[in-house]
């Protein structure tokens, strides 16, 4: 344990310190103003006392200033400006010296004001002891805190040697002697000069007061006392003696020989009196003491009838007395622990704590009421450690102060303690970690009792808090305060529970929200006398939630006006918004999207990107920079997509933004930088921290795993010292490397550095450095620290300047007109767009005109009566673009606007509100496109398509005559056939008729094929119907069950009781009986045979799932003609390859579609899709 005087020196004796700091600072200050108002009074003080130099007020000044900072509590910053003033002191003392000693003059006797006062050949110089003292007080103080005793003490002497110095010189010029001695460097010094030494030197060693002579006089013991006493008497005794000598000599009252002898006979006398009375002295302490070893010996004899350990310690915690318990329960002899430091029956991890409450007990007595006790882990001689109570009581006699320890073994309690803290410690540990403060108000006492955390949420410390309801009414925020007190007035008198949130306002003025609950607990007669609730802050929830609606409000702007694809979903991936190119690039310019589906509007997305949205859902995030697909024309498009989450709050996802982009004309151009690009992206997907340390003494440097990987050194690579900073890249980042660890080495200072360099296998990286340095003694010992790869950091930082670069060209693009408006509608931003389509300068239009001169008056007053009669009020001029986007839509509407010549052109106008923080509307952008050439396009579209409609219809008739034409040759051919066989039965058997009575059944067929294909499309527009799918199934299994018994194949229904369907009866039969009859003639002989159906709902759709277990299809070579005409893929004599081709036709002329799954001999499953 530390010396005791040293831990409490500071905090008795600092007052005198700042006492004579203060006044010196005033008299330097006063010289220094002399000098330099050239008033000589002030230099000097006194008309016949030398003047004190102007160097030596401001060496005085930087000593008082010094100790003013160092006897600072405020900052610990405070020690570094004493430190750095020290040196200054030391340089300007130094220098001073070395004039003396060289004989050379450097100029800096005058260097800040002119000596006009001085009769001496080198004016303005202090003396040769002034500058001495200088230098050694500057030196003191500089090291006087040292750690190293040796150090210390040293620094405590030379402010001995000064007090020496300057007393001799005080006494010099009190006797008046003279001082042409060879000894005349110490007695040069001024009066005034000498005392404010002497102040500043016996003040400077009261900052140790354990070391040098001053521990001497310091300390509270009888020697101490004895000491500082006959130091006082013997002191004055010499300096009259001396006086009177020197008096006696000068005047020749008696001869040198007698003088002497009598000054010695003097002396003599005086010290035996001095020593007579401290005897008397002593010998009635020595009494004391006896009487004092009686009292304890009584108390030796109720200590040991105690059932705990008693040990009393002196002021440096040795054990000074102890009970025969105390020897039992830590197993120590008496000679053993007498004398025996305390700390050693202290386990360490509780010696902090137990300094704390003993140096509290040493330096104040503690009141009754406080002296709780301290429970720390006590350790026997045999290193048996256990759970013990420790009470502190302070004991003051003549000898000093002690402190009587109290170990009480707890070890049985804390067992019966553990269990409670098992109950508790999950509550607890969630009021820590979550920092919730629990508090309890007593109504009836008035008195309001919080927890630490609760101290913590509202910045209070616990002795400014008086537990009064006031004391939290005060820290209310004066516009919450009635509100809170009134829902606390409401929740005692049972009208509603405690459960609100308030804002409160610490005391440096910081404003927090917090949320609170609270029970309320009534006696017998419901009176209320008891309120336990709990607080928690929530700021940043509040700041989170403010934060979150503005960033909303901005991202779904940004995303409805930006010039590239873009759309924000939510959690059901459903548009939240959608920018103007996002619509044009998929079509969707005419549809309300807002709202609705994504898979709804797209049904054909298959389930590989269902399964990218799943996951970026869930928070990963999906990019591609680059995808080719083959178009039908033969050409190669490239695009990219970015698909990620966005967030509620941090942690919340609330759906996906999805941003998809045309870079096929940029490919060429850019394919190597981004397949660099990738290559380093893939490369710092991880940040990676490593650490390092260098052992400055051994001259050894070490790296962790992470460390090596980033530098890509060999596994058997070791690091040295001196060529560890040559992976740094020359220039630059060497040269900061090398400086920073040159600091660190001579000064301690920490460093942290972005820097380049380049690994062991030649790649060029960033990196991040940060060294922190381990100081003994003054000097550096170790370097140690962490190492970072920041690549990919540094390279998200030029790729975010250029997008910044890239959005500034868009806002500027002249190929989009963007125009800003005020409330009023005059134009507060007219871009570069905007100027080349309207031949308008934004200098002409800002703050001058509105957007109405840009469009046609006809136009303005159509669109104006529609809306009026839409919102059922009048509207008219500029309100006819806004009033939309004033409800909180946007508008989005086709115009023709006019140029400055009056030329006129359509665009597609977007009109969106610009709101402020608290979302008041504040202006109107919008943005438009010139729309001519889509206009143009559209007119030419519409006439291909009425061409195509006209030529549709011819297709219908003309497929309706061949099918009935070709129907009744090829029945008259047959009939002709039939007539002729009944005519010529012998020819029956001849092979040319059985050929064309073949071909004439074939024609047939292939006419009837083709009469279902003709029906199928031209039957597309009769009305759909509702069918319940479970009961078609039913009624189809019904008329094909004796087939499905004889082929021995068990058809299971298991389609859902209400699984309705859009659809044609016909058709759905027919799509039900191929498939079902289907599986039952593929089926395999090989194993028992099922046709299975079952169904689903899924994005708008009733899915049919038709499985069976027979031969299988072999997808890899007939997928892709599986539905065509006349395809069959087994050997079956029935097969005709009509049926799926049928069907197919079937499913699309309903507006369903048909997914199929299936595997060679083991069976196939198709997805039937039906509308809901």
């Amino acid at each position: 344990m530390k010396n005791v005087n040293t831990l409490f020196s500071y905090d008795k004796y600092y007052r005198y310190i700042r006492i004579v700091a203060s006044v010196t600072t005033g008299v330097s200050l006063i010289v220094i103003w002399g000098w330099i108002l050239k008033i000589k009074l002030l230099t000097s003080f006194l008309p016949d006392l030398p003047t004190m130099k102007f160097n030596t007020a401001l060496c005085f000044f930087l000593v008082a200033v010094g100790l003013l900072f160092k006897t600072s509590k405020r900052l610990p910053r405070y020690q570094v400006y004493a430190g750095i003033i020290n040196v200054t002191l030391l340089i300007l003392a130094g220098i001073t010296l070395l004039e003396h000693i060289t004989g050379v003059n450097y100029g800096i006797d005058q260097l800040f004001v002119k000596d006009y006062f001085s009769i001496y050949s080198l004016p303005g110089r202090m003396s040769l002891g002034t500058a001495l003292n200088f230098f050694f007080l500057g030196l003191g103080l500089l090291f006087i805190e040292c750690k190293t005793r040796l150090v210390a003490q040293v620094c405590q002497y030379l402010f001995h040697i000064i007090t020496l110095i300057s007393v001799t010189s005080f006494l010099t010029y009190l006797f008046g002697v003279g001082i042409e001695t060879k000894l005349e460097f110490i007695t040069s010094m001024a009066i005034h000069t000498a005392v404010l030494f002497i102040a500043l030197s016996g003040t400077s060693s009261l900052i140790r007061i354990d070391l040098g002579i001053t521990s001497v006089f310091s300390k509270h013991s009888i020697g101490s006392m004895m000491a500082r006493k006959l130091f006082l008497q013997i002191g004055g005794m010499v300096i009259v003696l001396s006086y009177l000598k020197i008096l006696a000599d000068r005047y020749q009252f008696i001869g040198l020989e007698f003088g002497t002898t009598l000054f010695g006979v003097l002396f003599l006398v005086l010290s035996l009196s001095l020593i007579w009375f401290v005897a008397s002295k002593l010998n009635e302490i020595e009494r004391q003491r006896q009487k004092i070893n009686h009292n304890l010996s009584i108390a030796q004899t109720f200590l040991n009838s105690t059932p705990d350990p008693i040990i009393i310690v002196d002021q440096s915690a040795k054990i000074f007395l102890f009970n025969e318990r105390a020897e039992e329960v830590f197993a120590y002899t008496e000679d053993e622990l007498n004398g025996l430091d305390l700390d050693i029956i202290i386990d360490k991890r509780s010696l902090s704590k137990f300094h704390k409450r003993f140096k509290k007990h040493l330096v104040e007595k503690v009141k009754k009421n406080k002296k709780k006790p301290l429970e720390v882990k006590a350790v026997k001689k045999t290193g048996e450690k256990f759970e013990s109570e420790v009470s502190f009581s302070r004991i003051t006699l003549l000898e000093g102060t002690f402190i009587l320890v109290s170990l009480k073994d707890i070890t049985v309690r804390k067992s019966y303690e553990k269990e409670l803290k098992k109950i508790t410690k999950k509550y607890s540990a969630a009021n820590e970690a979550a920092v919730v403060g629990v508090w309890e108000y007593d109504i009836v006492k008035n008195y309001l009792e919080w927890d630490n955390v609760m101290y913590i949420l509202h910045g209070l410390n616990k002795e400014d808090f008086n537990h009064a309801y006031d004391a939290w009414e005060k820290v209310l925020h004066p516009e919450d305060k009635q509100r809170a007190t009134e829902e606390v007035e409401k929740a005692l008198m049972g009208e509603e529970e405690f459960d609100t949130s308030f804002r409160i306002i610490k005391p440096d003025g910081e404003i927090r929200h917090i949320r609170a609950k609270a029970v309320v607990y009534r006696d017998n007669e419901q009176h209320p006398i008891r309120m336990l609730g709990t607080n928690w802050d929530i700021t940043k929830e509040k700041q989170a939630e403010q934060a979150l609606q503005n960033s909303f409000r901005q991202n779904l702007i940004f995303v409805e006006q930006a010039p590239s694809a873009i759309a924000m979903f939510n959690r059901n991936m459903e548009y939240i918004a959608a920018s103007q190119k996002w619509k044009e690039d998929y079509g969707l310019l005419e549809m309300d999207i807002l709202g609705k589906s994504h898979y709804e509007i797209f049904p054909e997305i298959g389930d590989e990107w269902k399964k990218i949205h799943r996951e970026c859902l869930e928070g990963a995030v999906n990019v591609c920079d680059e995808a080719s697909f083959e178009r039908e024309d033969g050409s190669v498009q490239w695009i990219s997509w970015d698909v990620r989450p966005w967030y509620k709050t941090e942690g919340e996802i609330g759906g996906i933004v999805m941003h998809t982009a045309n870079i096929t004309q940029f490919k060429d151009s850019v394919r190597e930088r981004l397949k660099i690009e990738n290559i380093l992206n893939k490369t710092n997907e991880i940040a990676r921290i490593g650490t390092w340390e260098v052992d400055l003494g051994k001259e050894k440097i070490s790296w962790s795993k992470i460390t090596r990987e980033i530098h890509e050194v060999p596994d058997d690579y070791r690091p040295q010292l001196e060529k560890a900073i040559d992976f740094y890249k020359e220039g630059t980042s060497k040269k900061s490397i090398q400086s920073a660890v040159t600091n660190a080495v001579r000064s301690g200072k920490s460093f942290d550095l972005e820097l380049e360099m380049t690994t062991y296998q030649g790649n060029n990286i960033w990196v991040r450095s940060i060294g922190q340095v381990e100081m003994f003694e003054g000097r550096a010992k170790k370097l140690y620290g962490i190492f970072q790869d920041i690549t990919e950091i540094k390279n998200y930082e030029i790729s975010l300047k250029e997008t910044n670069e890239k959005l500034n060209a868009i806002l500027n693009s002249s190929y989009v007109s963007i125009i800003g408006t005020d409330k009023n509608g005059l134009i507060t931003h007219f871009n570069k767009g905007a100027e080349t389509f309207l031949q308008y300068s934004a200098e002409e239009m800002i703050g001058k005109e509105s957007p109405v001169i840009i469009h046609l008056p006809e136009e303005i007053e159509k669109r104006g009566k529609a809306l009026s009669k839409q919102l059922n009020k009048n509207i008219q001029g500029f309100d006819v673009f806004v009033e939309l986007p004033k409800q909180g839509d946007y508008e989005s509407q086709e115009w023709t606007y006019v140029r400055k010549d009056g030329s006129t052109f359509s665009v597609q106008l977007v009109v969106t509100p610009v709101k402020d923080d608290q979302g008041e509307i504040e202006g109107f952008l919008g943005v438009a496109a010139d729309i001519s050439e889509l206009k143009n396009a559209e007119k030419e579209i519409k006439s291909l398509l009425s061409i195509t409609t006209e030529q549709n219809d011819r297709l219908k008739n003309f497929a309706h005559i061949v099918s009935h034409n070709l129907r009744s040759h090829s029945g008259n051919f047959e009939m002709l056939l039939d007539v002729f066989v009944s005519t010529y039965p012998e020819f029956q058997k001849e092979k040319a008729i059985e050929l064309l009575q073949l071909a004439s059944r074939n024609l047939k067929e292939t006419i009837q094929h083709l009469n279902e294909v003709v029906v199928i499309n031209t039957e597309i527009d009769f009305k759909m119907e509702n069918i319940n799918l479970r009961n078609a199934v039913k009624a189809t299994y019904n008329s094909i069950s004796s087939l499905a018994s004889e082929a021995q194949v068990e058809i299971i229904n298991e389609v859902q009781e209400d699984a309705l369907i859009k659809g044609l009866p016909a058709y759905v039969e027919s799509i039900l009986l191929n498939f079902i009859t289907n599986g039952i003639k593929y089926r395999s002989h090989d194993r028992n045979s099922f046709v299975k159906l079952s169904s689903y709902q899924q994005n708008g759709y009733t899915i049919l799932d038709v499985e069976d277990n027979g031969l299988g299809i072999d997808l890899n070579r007939h997928g892709d003609k599986l539905f065509g005409m006349y395809k069959t893929f087994h050997h079956n004599k029935d097969a005709r390859g009509i049926g799926l081709f049928i069907t197919k036709n079937q499913m699309e002329a309903i507006g369903g579609k048909i997914e199929v799954e299936s595997k060679v001999d083991q069976g196939t499953n198709f997805k039937l899709y039906f509308k809901n």
